[in-house]
């Protein structure tokens, strides 16, 4: 079950941050910018691959940004937009980026932190989004939805 906290999902300093990002190269908005900005080296790597073409959806490019913490860069679209009539998220996608976290994970047994990962800017669908989270992560993982505000 999903626990959802009213707090800044920047304010994490222990566990799993999830977020989505495109498959562009480009964290320009939204959560993304805000990780960009807080940990360039969650940005670093993401870059890197895009460079070398392996920014592919479904795949969570995982970086460890200090002690207990990590970033999981989720490829949750292919395209990045502002057009609300326009569905950016892939909702395979974001299966196959918490399917990755979970096996990341196995190992650590760390909170996974996320926001209403897609249900922005990507403009999808917040009920099916986190029916595929809840679904994907087991209940002996500690699933937060952090609700800024």
């Amino acid at each position: 079950m999903i626990q959802e906290i009213k707090g800044n999902l920047l304010d994490v300093d222990y566990g799993i941050i999830v977020h989505g990002c495109n498959a562009q190269g480009v964290m320009g908005s939204g959560v993304a910018k805000q990780i960009k900005e807080k940990y360039p080296q969650a940005y670093d790597v993401y870059k890197a691959f895009y460079d070398t073409k392996s920014l592919l959806l479904g795949n969570a490019v995982i970086v460890y940004v200090k002690k207990s913490l990590w970033v999981a860069n989720g490829i949750t679209q292919k395209y990045y937009g502002y057009n609300p009539a326009i569905k950016y998220i892939n909702y395979d996608a974001v299966e196959g980026v918490f399917e990755q976290v979970r096996e990341f994970n196995e190992s650590y047994n760390l909170p996974i932190c996320f926001p209403k990962i897609g249900a922005g800017l990507g403009g999808g669908n917040w009920k099916i989004i986190s029916t595929i989270i809840d679904e994907t992560i087991p209940d002996t993982m500690e699933k937060r939805l952090y609700i800024y505000g």
